[in-house]
């Protein structure tokens, strides 16, 4: 049956991953909805989570490596806190979720999740652009890495300059641009036992991403993003983005999903190709994803809506406002730097506020970092 959206006045969350980089904004997400009520669970003993004023209870899992005993404890946690609903940020348990949701299923509504052959696919920049192959959907042109001959032929097909990516991984790390073939060679005989790379033809262009909420294959919430102020890494994420309308991104991402069949959360990279003005995919991350608190701004709360989606609610109309967001350091940067000049920029929206509301997670999460540091 389903239920009215203010059925979630009264829902009990378990937020399943307190360590992860994604769970503090995921819980700030939730705290704008009233009346829902949060417990966090973690692998990590002091998590900077545990010192959010939005979380109602921290309980620290000691069994961090041990699935088993892991969605065991979130199944006995689910029922001992009468959780209406489990949900999780991060990448890894997300796909704890999605292998053991017939279980926990038993105790709780699960946020919905891929399936594991999906999320693979998904995760794995090598298998997503096989799929993107098979359905003829637009992505730059992109080879594995082999130390076999084949893999010269294969070379000669790409566009010069290239990136190597590792298959496995996110957030910009370990991606590299060489303008040769001779340079990319060398790097990889420097390397002879280097993890499993793609090497990929580089767009010249501007990254455009979309974030989605799916259900079967279709998307009930979207964003999509237009990069302003790079990161501070070459390939990281930007820290500086605007929220825009873009019918092509759009129907790019309506493509990809419904060819997944994609339930759940994902952030899926795009770039603007300058050369034939087409936006292609670059890759999906199935997880939360660093400028969520921007999205919501924008007027889309995706925590909400994956939980009115997980209890069967009626799901508001999908649309968001254009604004422009600022993350992290550098919303204070451009706060100090506008007011010392005189001339604060108006139009900038950042995650201050939400820091300023809740500030203890990010004054003990620093200082945890500088003393793990020390």
């Amino acid at each position: 049956m389903t239920k009215p959206s203010s059925a979630l006045d009264k829902v009990s969350v378990l937020l399943a991953d307190g360590e992860s980089a994604f769970a503090l904004p995921v819980l700030r997400c939730l705290s704008c909805v009233p009346g829902v009520r949060t417990t966090v669970v973690a692998r990590a003993p002091w998590a900077p989570i545990r010192f959010s004023r939005h979380a109602q209870r921290y309980i620290f899992v000691d069994h961090a490596r041990d699935d088993e005993r892991r969605v065991a404890a979130l199944a006995r946690i689910a029922k001992e806190e009468a959780a209406d609903i489990v949900i999780a940020a991060g990448q890894r348990t997300i796909r704890l979720l999605s292998t053991n949701s017939e279980e926990l299923s038993k105790s709780t509504h699960v946020a919905h999740v891929p399936n594991a052959t999906e999320f693979d696919i998904a995760a794995d920049k090598w298998e997503l652009a096989c799929f993107l192959e098979r359905h003829d959907i637009a992505h730059p042109p992109t080879v594995l890495f082999r130390t076999d001959p084949s893999f010269e032929d294969e070379l000669a097909s790409l566009r010069f300059p290239v990136l190597i990516k590792p298959a496995l991984g996110g957030s910009g790390h370990g991606i590299e641009l060489f303008k040769t073939p001779a340079e990319l060679r060398a790097h990889f005989a420097a390397r002879p036992g280097a993890e499993k790379h793609v090497v990929q033809s580089y767009v010249d262009g501007n990254d455009i991403d979309c974030s989605v909420l799916c259900v079967d294959g279709r998307i009930v919430a979207h964003t999509i993003q237009r990069e302003f102020l790079p990161g501070y890494q070459r390939f990281g994420p930007p820290v500086g983005v605007d929220f825009v309308h873009d019918a092509q991104t759009l129907e790019l991402a309506t493509r990809l999903v419904g060819a997944l069949g994609w339930s759940g959360i994902a952030h899926i990279d795009m770039r603007y190709d300058a050369a034939d003005g087409k936006v292609k995919i670059i890759e999906i991350n199935p997880r939360y994803w660093g400028s969520l608190l921007g999205s919501l701004i924008a007027g889309v709360n995706f925590p909400r809506v994956a939980c009115l989606a997980a209890i069967g609610a009626q799901i508001p109309e999908d649309d968001f406002v254009e604004t422009r967001y600022v993350a992290g350091r550098a919303a204070f940067d451009r706060l100090m730097r506008g007011l010392f000049n005189g001339r604060p920029d108006k139009e900038d929206r950042s995650c201050m506020s939400f820091v300023v509301q809740d500030p203890l997670p990010d004054l003990f999460g620093g200082l945890l970092r500088r003393h793990a540091h020390a």
